[in-house]
């Protein structure tokens, strides 16, 4: 089995992986041309979240720490898409579906707290007096949806969305 994509090494969910060379580089390459919807749970600090948003950022990354820097979208290549929805929202934590338009080193971790919306247990970009309150030193990010479009030999799978969404999306349990 050869594994298609990748999350970061701290993100649950899940991984497509492909039995042949066929479908190795079908879907690698649905993965490249931006034909796979993605969409993650994330627990974060609700302060500054809306019922829902969607942010064009530009990135820059630093090769050295290997942190990801946001700013104001320069349309030139380097930027990255995202939006979500509020699911539920309880105290200061707040569960939301992202869905990912780009797939940037850290995007959804390092756009988010761009935007002052901190993935809980992101020792990297996330809040660390949240963190500490909840004792979270693992984030809390899944990835949850993947659906195919556009795919010429493997037209079987365009039907068929690969989901987890378990019961917890719907309750904050902190």
């Amino acid at each position: 089995m050869l594994p298609i994509h990748r999350l970061d090494v701290n993100t649950l969910g899940l991984m497509i992986f492909a039995l042949n060379k066929t479908a190795e580089e079908e879907l690698i390459k649905a993965f490249k041309s931006g034909k796979v919807e993605k969409k993650y749970f994330a627990v974060v600090s609700a302060q500054n979240v809306k019922e829902s948003d969607n942010f064009q950022d530009s990135f820059i990354k630093n090769e050295k720490s290997g942190q990801v820097k946001f700013g104001k979208a320069k349309n030139d290549g380097n930027d990255a898409r995202l939006e979500y929805v509020l699911i539920d929202k309880k105290n200061d934590l707040a569960n939301i579906l992202v869905t990912l338009h780009t797939g940037k080193t850290h995007q959804i971790r390092a756009q988010l707290s761009y935007h002052h919306i901190y993935i809980l247990g992101d020792g990297k970009y996330g809040d660390k007096n949240l963190n500490r309150k909840y004792k979270k030193n693992e984030q809390q990010l899944k990835s949850v949806y993947l659906k195919f479009s556009g795919l010429n030999k493997l037209k079987y799978i365009e039907n068929f969305n690969f989901e987890i969404l378990p019961n917890e999306l719907n309750s904050l349990n902190y």
